[in-house]
């Protein structure tokens, strides 16, 4: 398999899951001005996607077991809870963009020899990244 390609596959993915772990980020703030029962079950599935994105970051990253995220801890459905959560799913983005950080930095060193097209993927991630950030609504937890 070429390598370029396999690299340039890798990178869209975790770029994808970067873009989701912010958009539930977001989906958790919103969630603390919602009534309890939608709170309560927003934040339910909230949890699965905090646990298998600490799961995926850990098995990534070599660690010897997974995070014990702090939003697993409790059953709560109070909107401070669901600002935890979405913090967590914003630190777990971050972790995962430092893992595209080393892959573009895998594809930097292997570039093709002269003459042969070069593959650059996502140039502009990190922009689109702060783009998205920017547009999230930051809420007073104090």
């Amino acid at each position: 398999m070429d390598w370029n390609a396999q690299i340039g596959r890798d990178l869209r993915a975790l770029d994808g899951i970067v873009a989701i772990l912010l958009a539930l980020a977001d989906l958790a703030e919103r969630a603390a001005g919602a009534s309890d029962p939608v709170r309560c079950a927003m934040l339910w599935f909230l949890r699965q996607a905090d646990a298998v994105a600490a799961e995926f970051v850990a098995a990534s990253a070599c660690a010897a077991r997974p995070r014990k995220s702090p939003c697993m801890t409790t059953d709560r459905s109070d909107p401070v809870d669901a600002i935890n959560l979405a913090s967590s799913l914003r630190r777990l983005a971050v972790a995962v963009e430092a893992m595209l950080t080393g892959l573009r930095r895998q594809a930097l060193l292997h570039q093709p020899a002269a003459g042969k097209a070069c593959h650059r993927p996502l140039q502009d991630i990190r922009s689109v990244l702060e783009a998205a950030i920017a547009r999230s609504e930051r809420r007073d937890t104090s």
